[in-house]
């Protein structure tokens, strides 16, 4: 392996450890009872019909990134989803959007 590959890899794992870090502080601020009562009592259509809502803009978000980066030689449509929802789920994670 190489050093940068080595790099590399040490900065992805230390930025999952920092974001684990991150949300094991955030989560010691939540009233885990309320927030459970809550889930628990909420109307199971409306919150099915926006997570369908989120998922369906998320893929046409993949679509769009996909059809400008094919101009530059990008073909793989998977890589753009993969790197879409990735993204989307790193924005709900980190604070300083």
């Amino acid at each position: 392996m190489t050093a940068s590959r080595a790099l590399r890899r040490a900065l992805a794992a230390l930025g999952v450890v920092a974001v684990a870090l991150l949300l094991l502080l955030a989560a010691r601020h939540v009233d885990w009872r309320v927030a459970w009562a809550t889930a628990r009592r909420a109307d199971v259509m409306p919150c099915a019909l926006g997570a369908l809502c989120s998922v369906a803009s998320l893929a046409a978000k993949g679509v769009r990134w996909w059809i400008m980066l094919r101009a530059v030689g990008a073909r793989a449509l998977g890589r753009a989803m993969r790197a879409t929802f990735a993204g989307a789920a790193l924005n709900a994670l980190v604070v300083a959007q």
